[in-house]
């Protein structure tokens, strides 16, 4: 959460300032959730593995795999939803296609 505060911080001073935004900003936060989801996703598989009876060991590693998936169908569901409510009267949507157009960094600017 610190180097997604610290990024943001960054990218609402550089777009307060009127320069454009390079994607490239965010990949410190993609490196950081892959390196935590790895590290997470495989200690619950080991624990299932080593500390789950033998009849239940592949239904616990299913629950597992099923709540990433369900992490992921709601997380676009609240994108959609997001997108749908934000986006009226020829603004942009509050999650823009673009970051210099994004409906957050309009506010800070005001």
């Amino acid at each position: 959460m610190a180097v997604v505060a610290l990024v943001e911080m960054k990218l609402l001073d550089v777009v307060c300032h009127g320069e454009s935004i390079s994607i490239a900003w965010r990949m410190p936060w993609y490196f950081v959730l892959g390196g935590e989801e790895v590290f997470c996703y495989i200690a619950q598989l080991e624990f299932f593995y080593k500390e789950a009876q033998e009849k239940i060991k592949s239904m616990c590693m299913s629950f597992a795999l099923l709540t990433v998936a369900l992490g992921s169908f709601m997380s676009w569901h609240i994108y959609a939803v997001m997108d749908a409510l934000t986006a009226t009267d020829g603004r942009p949507d509050w999650i823009s296609n673009n970051l210099n157009e994004g409906k957050l960094v309009k506010e800070k600017e005001i």
